[in-house]
């Protein structure tokens, strides 16, 4: 149920992405400092929380993978 959540803390973004925390911490740190990096911020009004489906997008308008379409 927990892959249904659309706004995810980092440690879940973590998850879900596949990657060794350490090196996700400090590539999510640099993509934040980054604004021009494009990639999805946190939002207070959702708890500090990214919306997981903009991530998802992010990684594949990044890396190539397929492009899912705006509901």
């Amino acid at each position: 149920m927990a892959e249904l959540t659309l706004f995810v803390t980092d440690a879940e973004m973590i998850r879900r992405l596949g990657v060794p925390e350490k090196i996700a911490r400090a590539a999510i740190r640099a993509l934040d400092r980054d604004r021009g990096s494009g990639f999805p911020p946190k939002r207070k009004l959702w708890g500090d929380r990214r919306y997981w489906p903009a991530v998802q997008q992010w990684c594949d308008r990044a890396y190539g993978g397929p492009v899912r379409a705006q509901r």
